[in-house]
């Protein structure tokens, strides 16, 4: 089924970026017909890593989901956290763990195809202004 093609889609990855978290979704919209382009800090190749500790910084109330061990993190940072295979806020789509990528990647799929969500462009016209 292609029914992500003619769109094109930006994913942002810099070097340590957890590799299967980028190549499943990337396999995922790719054979559902996207058109990919890879976008980092700097031109030339990124390094993936396995297992490396990530931050979150601009989460402030959105509602995600994540590994366990992020969960208080996550919430320092003004996030509501649930425990579900894949959460989505108003266009950001968030899961837990390697074993949530087959659902991660069919909400992702889904999310993209259904377009622009106002509300999502909203939170990221207010977080860009704010900094």
């Amino acid at each position: 089924m292609n029914e992500l093609t003619g769109v094109k889609v930006a994913f942002l990855a810099t070097d340590v970026v957890e590799q299967v978290e980028l190549t499943e979704p990337w396999r995922a919209l790719e054979n559902a017909g996207a058109e990919l382009e890879l976008v980092s800090l700097e031109a030339g190749e990124i390094q993936g890593a396995n297992h490396h500790d990530v931050e979150a910084d601009v989460v402030g109330g959105r509602t995600l989901t994540s590994f366990p061990s992020l969960q208080t993190d996550l919430r320092n940072a003004g996030a509501t956290w649930v425990d579900e295979e894949v959460h989505i806020d108003n266009g950001l789509v968030t899961s837990r763990k390697p074993d949530d990528l087959p659902a991660f990647c069919a909400k992702l799929v889904e999310e993209i195809a259904e377009g622009r969500h106002d509300r999502q462009a909203e939170l990221t016209r207010a977080e860009a202004s704010a900094s």
